[in-house]
């Protein structure tokens, strides 16, 4: 049995269809839906989404936003979102290097901060991009 899913970030719609499972980052820990699902509103932070749908699965990195579900219906809406396919590894890993170099000069504060986010980010790409070339569709 499938639910109705939709996914749309600030910019653009990315999902809307079927889909038969859905993966999110939940603040409390990864979260999966089928359908039928209890209702449910949380929010969700950086991290990978995994939908999958009757054609094919979507692999998603994300930014922080919220998640319902009711009525056989999900929701998910986001600050920002990259496919797997729009994910360079390459950049991924440069990115990954330029920040660790920045922390190893031992910043603080903001640009701390900001290094610290660009880790995170580049690591959950680097995730992302290695399960595409992993699932077959």
């Amino acid at each position: 049995m499938n639910f109705q899913l939709d996914i749309v970030d600030s910019k653009r719609n990315i999902y809307s269809g079927e889909a038969l499972k859905l993966t999110i980052p939940a603040i409390d820990g990864e979260m999966t839906v089928e359908a039928q699902h209890m209702p449910v509103v949380t929010p969700v932070s950086l991290g990978m989404v995994v939908a999958q749908t009757p054609e094919k699965e979507l692999a998603l990195t994300i930014g922080k936003g919220i998640f319902s579900f009711e009525g056989n219906h999900a929701t998910l809406l986001i600050e920002d979102t990259s496919f797997s396919e729009e994910i360079s590894e390459e950049k991924a890993n440069e990115a990954q290097k330029r920040a660790e170099e920045i922390i190893q000069k031992g910043i603080e504060g903001p640009d701390l901060e900001a290094a610290l986010a660009t880790i995170r980010r580049s690591t959950l790409d680097l995730k992302v991009v290695r399960r595409r070339k992993h699932v077959v569709v």
